[in-house]
């Protein structure tokens, strides 16, 4: 239908479109091209009623709640202060969904927060959210051409043990010969949704920071930058921690420095070629309210963290024992599905990670050709901070033992 068309049509015929429209590249076209749309959607319940709709058929329900609580806080004032402090805040309206994906929504929907407020409450949320989308597609677009970057090694001998013979991992050294990743596929739809969901958090602590400097807020962030601020928007979710500071880096990455990034108030501009057409969203591999669909797949934590606790960083003679995750952030592993880990051949196929992993990481334990690959990741700076760790541990150990 064209512009024009639809400037003759009644409220109630445009607001019964908006009500079919569930994804906000449409809902932003249209409130754009038709003034008539423009209108409907500034009053106080048209705009957030589509918002609401948009949210629920197009996004995981811990965005909708972020993007809820952003809503919460653009409209907080010294009459109406909700929630005593950002952890508390958190708390209330994250917390329950980081437990259980599927759990009601604590949060007001936006037709109920946006009530009654001034003319461009509405467009304010849809605008942010055009600029998340923007981000979104520039950040995974980031870490992918740096996976496409990588030059991984593999062992020459596939059946190489760390450890064999009571020697330390961390000492022993094996041939190992370069080789190719296959392709990467686009981003699915979990995806995109975890990195989505790191820049609404951020977005939250952006409007928290201006409405503390506006008095409409009392929370204290003391002198806190943002980077120290982050635990507290994980959710009690650890592997949330590194895929928040994934998004946080690559902030830091668009505005240079994190010195920039801690003190602004606004989330950067998307790169140039990303900030004018609206990127194709990823669609969902099955119904979003389905038993084992992409919402449960979204509240779990990305397979590379979960490696990384349980072979890699923290727990095991690991030949890299103790190297911190930030190499492996770097590379975007903490927002990667499965399917990519296979392809840069970090991990073994076929894998069915819809379900246990347990026997999986049992298995991956004794492959170590894959840890040698995980390794070669590494920069030469990264193996020789991880020797000296592990050598002052084992000094250490010889020292207390009789």
């Amino acid at each position: 239908m064209p512009a024009s068309s639809l400037e003759s049509l009644p409220p109630e015929l445009l607001n019964e479109i908006f009500s079919h429209i569930t994804d906000p590249r449409t809902l932003y076209h249209l409130v754009v091209a038709s003034p008539a749309s423009s209108r409907l959607f500034e009053y106080s319940q048209s705009g957030p009623q589509a918002l609401d709709n948009v949210l629920s058929h197009s996004m995981a329900p811990q965005i909708c709640a972020m993007v809820r609580g952003v809503a919460l806080i653009r409209t907080a004032n010294p009459e109406n202060r909700r929630i005593a402090s950002l952890k508390a805040f958190v708390e209330q309206y994250a917390s329950p969904l980081a437990i259980k994906p599927t759990a009601p929504l604590a949060a007001p929907p936006l037709a109920q927060t946006l009530q009654h407020q001034p003319e461009g409450a509405a467009r304010g949320i849809l605008l942010t959210m055009r600029r998340i989308h923007h981000l979104t597609s520039a950040c995974l677009e980031h870490y992918r051409e740096r996976c496409l970057s990588i030059n991984p090694s593999r062992a020459v001998d596939p059946k190489i043990r760390w450890s064999e013979g009571g020697e330390k991992a961390w000492r022993q050294d094996f041939p190992g010969v370069p080789y190719q990743p296959a392709p990467m596929a686009p981003p699915t739809w979990v995806e995109e949704q975890r990195v989505m969901r790191g820049f609404w958090k951020l977005q939250l602590l952006c409007d928290a920071e201006r409405a503390i400097a506006e008095r409409r807020l009392d929370w204290d962030f003391g002198r806190a930058g943002k980077r120290v601020l982050l635990p507290e928007l994980v959710c009690r979710n650890f592997g949330q921690k590194d895929e928040l500071d994934t998004v946080f880096d690559y902030v830091c990455h668009l505005q240079q420095n994190s010195a920039s990034a801690t003190n602004s108030t606004l989330l950067p501009a998307p790169p140039e070629g990303h900030r004018f057409q609206w990127p194709e969203q990823a669609r969902p591999e099955a119904p979003l309210d389905s038993v084992m669909g992409p919402v449960h797949m979204f509240g779990r934590s990305s397979l590379a963290g979960v490696f990384y606790s349980s072979l890699l960083g923290l727990f095991g003679e690991s030949p890299v024992r103790g190297v911190p995750f930030r190499p492996f952030r770097e590379l975007g592993l903490a927002i990667w599905e499965v399917e990519k880990l296979v392809v840069l051949g970090l991990w073994e196929p076929p894998l069915d990670y819809k379900g246990v992993v347990r026997d999986y990481m049992l298995a991956m334990w004794s492959n170590g050709d894959k840890l040698f690959r995980w390794r070669s990741l590494l920069s030469p700076g990264d193996l020789a901070e991880v020797w000296v760790k592990n050598e002052e541990r084992e000094r250490r150990r010889a020292l207390v033992s009789p």
